[in-house]
């Protein structure tokens, strides 16, 4: 199972309530079948718009960001994004 590891989750100081649902459903994403290695992510949220949230994942040489999702986004749409993105990716370096 990949591990997650989040660099960033500027929602810890603002909304710690979400920054858990953004990690959990983030790990849930990623984990089922990708590659060995740590993945780093970032969550952000949106200068222009404090209300969302941006998701990058990041590997030496590579960063792959998701659109930003709103801050009260279900968990279900946080976690179809990752799987999406993810799987949308063709960078060969993240995947088994």
């Amino acid at each position: 199972m990949t591990q997650v590891w989040f660099a960033v989750n500027e929602l810890e100081a603002r909304r710690p309530e979400r920054a858990v649902v953004f990690e959990q459903e983030i790990r849930a994403a990623v984990s089922p079948g990708y590659a060995a290695r740590p993945l780093t992510c970032r969550i952000l949220v949106e200068n222009a718009d404090p209300e969302r949230v941006r998701i990058q994942f990041e590997r030496p040489g590579w960063v792959l960001a998701i659109p930003p999702l709103p801050l009260e986004a279900p968990p279900a749409l946080i976690r179809t994004a990752a799987v999406e993105a993810l799987g949308a990716s063709t960078h060969a370096t993240w995947r088994a």
